[in-house]
């Protein structure tokens, strides 16, 4: 999948020299981090690996992760991507710098990857978001998501605890 411009950000491949800014960006930070299924880096080398892993990834046809560059001063403030899909719908996912809060970044990326996808000829789009994450509720709700479903579940092998994740649907 090519890569994709909105007004304020260019959505791009990541690179390994992209390594240092995912870290200091936010794999490394707790906050960010805590609604995420991995914990938060405690040196570069973890973020190197990570990169690695995703860029790997890159030939298969049903992987798409972009990190998400702002065009005022190409700074990677965060990504977005597809990374697997559920009975053959695209499932969302995506993380934003902290300082990157509440400036509408999120917003403007996942309509712009919810218009290419569906001119990818898909028809749901697939996110979802933990309850307690009040702030990516909010945008996949602005962004035409509706809350299918909520269910109690562990995060993720890495981080096995139990947290409550809703469940939402974008149709064309």
């Amino acid at each position: 999948m090519r890569e994709i411009e909105t007004e304020r950000l260019i959505l791009r491949f990541l690179r390994m020299e992209d390594a240092d800014a995912v870290y200091q960006g936010w794999a490394s930070n707790p906050r960010v981090t805590q609604y995420l299924t991995w914990k938060a880096h405690t040196d570069l080398s973890q973020t190197r690996r990570m990169l690695s892993k995703w860029i790997a990834f890159y030939p298969f046809p049903d992987f798409w992760r972009w990190g998400i560059e702002r065009r005022e001063d190409l700074a990677l403030i965060g990504t977005v991507g597809v990374t697997n899909l559920r009975q053959g719908n695209p499932v969302i996912s995506y993380v934003l710098g902290e300082r990157y809060w509440g400036f509408g970044y999120m917003t403007e990326v996942l309509k712009a990857v919810a218009d290419v996808l569906f001119a990818h000829g898909y028809h749901m789009l697939i996110a979802e978001a933990i309850e307690g994450n009040i702030a990516s509720n909010r945008v996949l709700q602005k962004c035409g998501f509706r809350l299918v479903s909520s269910r109690q579940d562990l995060l993720s092998a890495e981080k096995p605890e139990a947290v409550t994740i809703n469940s939402y649907r974008l149709k064309k």
